[in-house]
């Protein structure tokens, strides 16, 4: 027997609050979608070009060089990922974070601590789109 692929839109958490990650995977569990998680960028990048989700929903704040906002720029920018929606995460609600966030590219902004209702819609409209 054939080994059958699991064809659901993979959903990319990016975040290096465990909290966080299992907050939105909570909220996403009944979502026909498939779950990764990354707590940084490199982790984040590889899993995307190994996965290719639908979209990457992705902290603003991450530790290390790369932060969300370059991490969303690399995603963008690469071949193999620029396809990738991004739905970006800041604990900074403030016109200067969300310019950043969109002119890195992201096709959505959520401010923290944000509404599971705000975020199921987002994804939501996603995954819509692609179907």
């Amino acid at each position: 027997m054939a080994e059958q692929h699991d064809r659901r839109p993979a959903v990319l958490l990016v975040d290096d609050d465990e909290i966080i990650r299992r907050l939105i995977k909570t909220t996403l569990r009944p979502a026909p979608v498939r779950i990764f998680e990354a707590q940084n960028a490199l982790e984040a990048l590889k899993i995307a070009r190994a996965e290719k989700p639908l979209l990457a929903i992705v902290d603003v704040g991450l530790p290390g060089d790369d932060d969300g906002v370059r991490l969303c720029q690399s995603l963008k920018t690469s071949e193999a990922t620029r396809d990738v929606r991004v739905v970006m995460l800041s604990g900074h609600d403030d016109p200067g974070t969300r310019a950043r966030a969109r002119r890195a590219g992201a096709e959505g902004f959520l401010a923290k601590p944000f509404s599971p209702l705000a975020l199921w819609r987002m994804v939501d409209d996603v995954v819509s789109a692609s179907a």
